[in-house]
């Protein structure tokens, strides 16, 4: 089974002088959703978020958990998927995200399969967490910790690796009981 890393380069090369979103989601043999989880969770691990793309981010992450729940495969517009990615843009963007990779991939490999197979439930909490990370909350740093949790998630689930998406369950439970916490510490002064 190839690695994110291997699945990255590929998509290198490929001799075109640029690549649609479809042929990118394609080439990662059925993980498409995955990634695409990855790219929505990286802008919430950010300390300061985009108003109205933060939200926006967090509602496709929802759709998409919602989606998984009900084991239905990944849709896009026909407008999106065909939108097309320059060559060189593309090898920046590999580059820079393969150099973080490096970083993760000795800690991420294929186990605890049984587990990691189970995308519905996983769609249950990527629901949850984009459900959470759409409320504009005024506490700093809060949503931070359920991007990174999603980040995880789609790390687990890229690379079959059932302890990452343990661990995103463990961050994603320690996210939500702060936040209840906070609310109910808000909500009683």
């Amino acid at each position: 089974m190839k690695n994110l890393e291997q699945d990255l380069n590929s998509l290198l090369k490929k001799g075109q002088s640029s690549v649609s979103f479809s042929e990118i989601l394609n080439s990662f043999e059925g993980k498409g959703t995955a990634l695409l989880l990855l790219i929505l969770g990286l802008p919430a691990c950010l300390p300061v978020q985009i108003p109205g793309l933060a939200i926006l981010f967090a509602l496709i992450t929802a759709i998409l958990g919602v989606r998984m729940a009900l084991g239905k495969q990944l849709w896009l517009p026909k407008k999106l998927l065909n939108k097309k990615i320059s060559k060189k843009s593309l090898e920046k963007i590999v580059g820079k995200t393969i150099k973080v990779i490096k970083k993760v991939q000795p800690f991420l490999k294929p186990r605890y399969l049984h587990f990691a197979k189970k995308t519905k439930m996983h769609g249950i909490l990527i629901f949850l967490l984009g459900a959470y990370l759409a409320i504009p909350l005024p506490i700093p740093f809060i949503s931070m910790v359920a991007g990174f949790a999603l980040v995880v998630m789609a790390l687990g689930l890229i690379e079959d690796d059932g302890l990452w998406i343990l661990i995103s369950y463990i961050i994603s439970i320690l996210s939500l009981a702060t936040f209840v916490v906070l609310v109910a510490i808000f909500s009683f002064n």
